[in-house]
């Protein structure tokens, strides 16, 4: 294992820092689209979503108060 001298690793730790803000950014959403996108387009041909697909989850609705309802 090499060590680093403090100007090393905080450069290194810098440099790992922005690869990170750089793919949370940029990479990673065009990736989870993209396998959205094929999820929703492979589920479609298919006519049904299968391998238990979208679920619907156990949460109540919150309640609608007279305040913020429309008239």
């Amino acid at each position: 294992m090499s060590t680093f001298n403090h100007a090393e690793f905080v450069k290194k730790l810098e440099d790992n820092a922005r690869e990170i803000l750089d793919y949370a950014g940029n990479e990673a959403p065009r990736i989870l689209g993209n396998t959205a996108k094929n999820f929703f387009m492979e589920n479609f041909q298919q006519e049904g979503f299968v391998n238990g697909g979208l679920r619907a989850t156990n949460e109540k609705p919150l309640p609608i108060s007279s305040k913020n309802s429309c008239k």
